[in-house]
């Protein structure tokens, strides 16, 4: 059986193990930030500013800054 033969093995391991390392690596890199900065525009209140869609730059400001 060639799944079990060790020179076979080893290199798929190899593999296996570096394309986990890469899919951990754009994981932590890319993703998780951009869930982050989405929670965090999604926890912030609204305000009655906001709510009739004024141009506030101030609060403009402060939505770019997180």
């Amino acid at each position: 059986m060639p799944q079990l033969d060790t020179v076979t093995f080893f290199t798929q391991y190899t593999w296996t193990l570096i394309a986990l390392f890469i899919l951990f690596s754009l994981l932590v890199t890319k993703i998780l930030p951009q869930i982050e900065k989405n929670l965090k525009i999604r926890s912030t209140p609204l305000g009655p500013k906001v709510l009739r869609k004024t141009t506030d730059p101030q609060l403009i400001k402060n939505l770019l800054q997180l």
